[in-house]
């Protein structure tokens, strides 16, 4: 093998062989300074050190992504630019188009800004890039190269800022309050998880890339002297993977609230800009 960074790549002994009783061939696993994960906002960029790979005896054309070898996007490129040599990688963060990457969604109990979620879902993407040995005798001294990367995602963040179509959008509670900052006003849940005003009707929710619902205009007590009564729509969404929008609907796998208060998060809770109005024609004001 003609080694092209002989004068870049000098004798190293950072990474460890281990011999593995699962193979023919010795497996190495790098130290993780050896490759670098970017987990962008559009894309996932990988890069691996050059030397370890030559050393070992490859070169970047050799370096596989998920075993594709016939797409040429998803193919490294040497960059001799930096300090040290390495090969780069980067792929769309797209189901339909990510060089073969695992897309894999989990879900836990919401915490911290998401507080108000029954559940939160995530999107882990991963995948490895692997040496391709070109030995064609019976065997091979050729030690295997792996690198392993993932990327974590919430799955709001991948419906709204790629091209991610398998999620259906969810409301989880909607409310209204006399103030737009609902924190210290007075509120009214129109439904919270499966549970609803007997007033609200559910037209869609889990079900496609909407959600719908209707109830009738409705005055606060508080405001049954005015003349208009104004208030604000806040509602708590989230999407579903399509496949379990509906065990997220289900109430026995609902998280209880705390009736007592909001429990409301901006982050996490999408309001109405201008208030609902509604005039009560039998009302006097004290000026007339």
């Amino acid at each position: 093998y003609n080694d092209p960074f002989t004068t870049v790549c000098q004798p190293s002994r950072e990474f460890l062989i281990i011999h593995s009783y699962m193979h023919y061939n010795d497996v190495v696993f790098y130290k993780h300074t050896d490759i670098s994960v970017e987990c962008g906002t559009s894309s996932i960029s990988l890069a691996i050190l050059i030397c370890p790979v030559v050393y070992t005896g490859y070169n970047e054309s050799l370096l596989i992504l998920n075993h594709i070898f016939n797409k040429p996007e998803c193919q490294g490129t040497l960059d001799e630019s930096s300090n040290l040599p390495v090969v780069r990688f980067t792929f769309p963060i797209n189901m339909t188009n990510a060089c073969g990457s695992t897309f894999l969604t989990t879900s836990a109990a919401g915490t911290g800004i998401f507080a108000d979620f029954s559940n939160i879902q995530t999107v882990n993407i991963s995948g490895v890039v692997h040496s391709h040995d070109p030995t064609t005798g019976i065997v091979t001294y050729n030690a295997e190269l792996k690198y392993y990367y993932s990327c974590a995602y919430p799955l709001e963040y991948l419906i709204n800022n790629t091209q991610v179509e398998v999620y259906h959008v969810l409301m989880d509670r909607c409310y209204a309050s006399i103030s737009p900052q609902p924190a210290n006003s007075t509120f009214f849940n129109l439904f919270v998880s499966c549970s609803k005003d007997q007033m609200t009707t559910m037209h869609e929710n889990g079900d496609s890339h909407h959600a719908r619902f209707s109830f009738p205009a409705f005055r606060f007590v508080e405001q049954q002297n005015q003349t208009m009564s104004t208030y604000y729509l806040h509602c708590i969404t989230r999407l579903c993977e399509i496949s379990t929008c509906n065990d997220f609907k289900q109430c026995n796998n609902r998280r209880r609230r705390d009736v007592r208060s909001t429990g409301v998060s901006e982050a996490t809770t999408l309001s109405s800009v201008v208030p609902i109005v509604t005039r009560n024609e039998n009302c006097k004001s004290a000026n007339q």
